[in-house]
C-alpha cells in the first residue's frame, strides 16, 4: 500500500447520512483535490489544515475532535518521545482510499464512501513484547499486513467551494493511539548460584534488615497458599473475562511482594458478572497474606464494563477505575499510603448530553473530592487535574492495567511508564515458585 498518516486519540464521530443525485462528475476533481489535501494534513498531524478544509465552527464537536485527535504534542509531553514517534509512524501509514464512481451529489451536499488503510499495528502489538519503541516501529515496518476501516465522508459546498462537513469511524482509525505497546520492564533473574534467596529486581527487594525478617520460603509459601485458597474465584475471572488476573509486585517496598488479583464477586447464569480488585499483603507477625485493599465491582459484564489502572509512586499506591453508562460515565481515583490507608479519593463524572431538536450533542463534567465522613467537596477542573497530576507525574510503575486512557484524560501520562505483566493463575504460582 501507499503509506499515509493518522492522528491521535479519542472521540467518537458517528454520522449516518446519504445523498443521491446525478452528474457528479463535474465536482469530482474538486473533491479529489480536497481529499488529497485532507490526507496530507493527516500525514502531517496538522489539525489547523484539516479545519481549513472544513466548514466547522468552534462550537462543532468535529472541530474539537480534530484538535484532540491530532495532538501529538500531548503524547510527547505526557508519554515521551518514543511513544510520540510510534504515533507518528502509525499515522504515516494511513491512506484514504475511495472509488470516485460512488460519489453522489444533491444540491450543495455530497457523500463518498472511503476506506482508511493503515499498518496492522494490532498484529504487531499483541503478539510480542519489546524493549524499546524503536523495536515496535521496526516490527511495523517489517510487516506487510494492513487494517482497513470502511467509512463515509460528507461534504458541503460553501461559496462554490467543497468543504469537509462530517467524518465517521475516526475513533476506530485512531484506536492505536491509546493501545500502547508493551515495553518490557527489565527484571534480573534470581542469583543462579543460589546464594541470594531474593529476587533482585524492581518489584521484590530484601527486607530492610530489622533482624526480624521472615524466612523467605515462608513468605512464598504463604503467598501460594493465599492464591490457592482463592483459586476458583480468581480462575473464574480469568475464564469469563478472558484476562490474566494476577500481578506480583512489592508495592510499598518493604521487601515482601504484594498479591494483586481480581476475584469473582457475583455470578449470573453461572458466569462471573462482577469482580473485585484485591491487594493482599504479607503480615510478618501473622505469617500469612491478608486482604489489605478491596475495591468492589472494579470490572463487570454490563454497561461500560469497567476498567482500571493501578500504579505506585515513591510514597503512594494509586488505583483509578471507571465505569457507568454513557449518560453518566465516572472515574474514581483512590490514593493509599504504604500502610494501605486511604489518603484521598477523587471522582469525575462525564455526562453525555443530546439536543434532539437540533441533533447536537456535547459532554459536561463534574469533579469531586469524596469524603468518608461529611459531604463530598465539588472541585473546579483545574484543581482536579492538578490533584490527579501530582500522583501521575510521580508514577514509578504501572502494576496492573486494562484501562486505555484517551489523550485528554489526566491518566494518559501513564502510557509511557514501565508496566508489570499480569499473570494467569498458573503463571503466578509458577512465578512465586521460581522465587524459592
Amino acid at each position: 500500500m501507499k503509506c499515509k498518516r493518522v492522528i491521535s486519540a479519542g472521540l467518537v464521530l458517528a454520522f449516518v447520512m446519504g445523498f443521491t443525485g446525478c452528474n457528479p462528475q463535474k465536482n469530482t476533481k474538486a473533491i479529489e483535490d480536497l481529499l488529497k489535501d485532507y490526507n496530507d494534513a493527516l500525514n502531517d498531524l496538522d489539525a489547523d489544515a484539516v479545519r481549513e478544509l472544513s466548514d466547522w465552527s468552534k462550537k462543532d464537536s468535529d472541530y474539537k475532535a480534530i484538535e484532540d485527535l491530532l495532538d501529538v504534542h500531548y503524547a510527547e509531553e505526557s508519554a515521551g518521545d518514543g511513544f510520540a514517534d510510534y504515533v507518528r509512524y502509525v499515522a504515516s501509514t494511513i491512506e484514504v482510499n475511495y472509488d470516485i464512481d460512488n460519489f453522489t451529489v444533491k444540491d450543495d451536499k455530497a457523500t463518498l464512501k472511503v476506506e482508511y488503510e493503515l499498518a496492522d499495528w494490532k498484529s504487531v502489538l499483541f503478539t510480542d513484547s519489546y524493549t524499546s519503541y524503536d523495536e515496535v516501529i521496526n516490527a511495523l515496518k517489517s510487516s506487510k499486513s494492513t487494517i482497513t476501516i470502511k467509512s463515509k465522508i460528507v461534504f458541503e459546498k460553501q461559496d462554490g467551494e467543497w468543504k469537509l462537513c462530517q467524518l465517521s469511524k475516526l475513533k476506530e482509525v485512531f484506536e492505536f493511539t491509546y493501545e500502547t505497546p508493551y515495553i518490557i520492564w527489565p527484571v534480573v533473574e534470581p542469583d543462579p548460584t543460589g546464594t541470594d534467596p531474593y529476587i533482585n529486581d524492581p518489584t521484590v527487594t530484601e527486607p530492610s534488615g530489622t533482624g526480624n525478617e521472615e524466612p523467605w520460603e515462608q513468605v512464598v509459601d504463604s503467598a501460594i497458599a493465599h492464591l490457592r485458597n482463592n483459586e476458583k474465584i480468581i480462575t473464574d475471572v480469568e475464564t469469563d473475562f478472558e484476562i490474566d488476573p494476577v500481578t506480583v509486585c512489592d508495592l510499598n517496598k518493604d521487601g515482601y511482594p504484594e498479591l494483586i488479583y481480581i476475584k469473582a464477586e457475583s455470578y449470573n447464569d453461572g458466569m462471573t458478572f462482577s469482580a473485585d480488585l484485591v491487594i493482599a499483603t504479607y503480615l510478618p507477625y501473622a505469617g500469612e497474606y491478608v486482604e489489605s485493599i478491596v475495591i468492589p465491582d472494579i470490572t463487570y459484564m454490563a454497561g461500560d464494563g469497567g476498567s482500571f489502572i493501578c500504579f505506585t509512586t515513591d510514597k503512594e499506591i494509586v488505583v483509578s477505575y471507571s465505569g457507568g453508562e454513557e449518560s453518566d460515565y465516572h472515574v474514581d481515583t483512590m490514593i493509599y499510603d504504604f500502610d494501605f490507608g486511604l489518603i484521598e479519593h477523587y471522582q469525575r463524572h462525564e455526562h453525555f448530553n443530546y439536543d434532539y431538536e437540533n441533533d447536537d450533542y456535547w459532554y459536561s463534567y463534574d469533579y469531586l473530592m469524596i469524603k468518608t465522613a461529611g459531604e463530598d467537596v465539588p472541585l473546579v477542573d483545574s484543581d482536579y487535574y492538578a490533584g490527579i497530576g501530582n500522583y501521575i507525574g510521580r508514577a514509578d510503575v504501572v502494576f496492573a492495567s486494562n484501562y486505555s486512557p484517551w489523550s485528554g484524560d489526566p491518566e494518559y501520562g501513564l502510557v509511557s511508564k514501565p508496566k508489570m505483566t499480569a499473570l494467569s493463575f498458573v503463571g503466578a504460582i509458577e512465578y512465586l515458585v521460581s522465587m524459592l
